[in-house]
């Protein structure tokens, strides 16, 4: 297993136990870069076997949904 699977793999059970949402690989990576506008960023750093980065970026209303399930509360702003 490469390690694109592994973090795919890792993130839909991140997701399924502690943010309580299902979420699926839709397509096949971009391979190109696109323009980031109206959304949220994370960074993972990543140490051991393989050490770097993961930079996560949402739409700002995915972000909130993501938040909103993780507390177990309605989140309709960002601030």
């Amino acid at each position: 297993m490469g390690l694109s699977e592994k973090i795919v793999e890792s993130a839909i059970e991140i997701f399924s136990t502690m943010v309580m949402m299902e979420i699926s690989e839709n397509g096949t990576p971009l391979t190109e870069t696109i323009p980031l506008t109206d959304t949220i960023s994370g960074v993972i750093g990543m140490a051991g076997t393989h050490k770097g980065v993961l930079a996560i970026h949402l739409p700002h209303n995915v972000a909130m949904a993501i938040t909103g399930s993780f507390l177990g509360m309605d989140v309709d702003s960002i601030n």
